[in-house]
């Protein structure tokens, strides 16, 4: 268990983006391994979520 006993929050990106996005290309620059700005208000959102459970 990553993070067990600890204060710590896993954050699992790729499936926030899936979830959310459907086809991650659309949300990732021209060299299509890097986030754009609308990945990252995704990423942000899923943060904030594990973080206030």
């Amino acid at each position: 268990m990553v993070g067990g006993g600890s204060a710590t929050a896993y954050v699992d990106a790729y499936s926030a983006l899936k979830e959310t996005a459907g086809d991650v290309s659309d949300y990732l620059v021209d060299d299509g391994d890097h986030p754009n700005s609308d990945d990252h208000a995704l990423l942000a959102a899923a943060v904030v979520a594990a973080v206030n459970r």
